[in-house]
Order: structure tokens, then sequence, then C-alpha cells
């Protein structure tokens, strides 16, 4: 039994409440740019983000972690209509599969090649690369 409400405990969960936006390739960078200011400006504290547009060769894609003032967690992907497609209906099997502890080695690998050929085909928006990354230490 946690030593804390679990209300309280569920509230920390990162991904619990998910939200996405999806960009127009040449709208990408300006387009993440204005909805985390208008998040800022809205009260949100933004305590993580991890650019995968520049060094993940199986996903593409930023996603961020964020605080409302109450103190609920939640993230917010943000994507272009191809990385997005790929994530949710080309490689979102292989992705499970590599969560799973049973998935063997051999497995992982081949799911890894998988996963790195659907994203070298996906366009990758003009400024997306130059994006940075954050995180709050111990909060993200």
């Amino acid at each position: 039994m946690p030593d804390r409400p679990i209300q309280d405990i569920i509230r920390e969960i990162p991904d619990a409440v998910r939200y996405t936006f999806c960009f127009k390739l040449e709208d990408y960078a300006s387009g993440y740019r204005e909805t985390t200011d208008r998040m800022a400006k809205s009260g949100y504290v933004s305590i993580y983000s991890k650019n995968h547009w520049r060094d993940d060769p199986e996903y593409k894609g930023i996603n961020t972690r964020w605080i409302t003032e109450d103190g609920q967690r939640f993230e917010v992907q943000f994507h272009t209509a191809e990385s997005l497609h790929a994530k949710q209906h080309v490689t979102h099997w292989a992705y499970e599969r590599l969560r799973n502890p049973l998935t063997s080695a051999n497995e992982r690998q081949e799911l890894r090649s998988f996963q790195q050929e659907v994203s070298s085909w996906i366009p990758v928006p003009e400024g997306a690369t130059a994006i940075p990354d954050h995180n709050r230490k111990g909060q993200g």
C-alpha cells in the first residue's frame, strides 16, 4: 500500500494526460514555439522537453512534460502528419514489443532496425533540430 493517497500518485504520472499537436512541415518550428509560449503564458510550467528530431534514429517528434498550477502533470507531443502516422500506425506495435521484458535480444534488434527504417523516411521540418532539450532537475 502506498504511503500517499492514490490521487497524489496519479497526478505525478507524466503521461497519464497526453495531448498531441500536429503541424504542417513548413509550420512545425514556429507552431512549436507559439504553442509552448502560449502554454507558459497560461501558467503551465515546462519541466521537460526532448527533441527526437536531432538524435533519435527510431522516433521523430518532440515530447514535452508540463505541470499545471495545481500540480497536475501532463505530456504534450509535437508531430508532423508523417511523424504522427509513423508513431501511431506503423511503429507502435514495435514500440510495445520493445517495452516487453520478454522480448528477445534478437527480436529487439529487428524491431529497432524496423523503427530506424521507418524513421529514415520521415522528412525533418526546417528549424526542428534547433529546438533545444531541457529538463528541470528532479522533475522530468
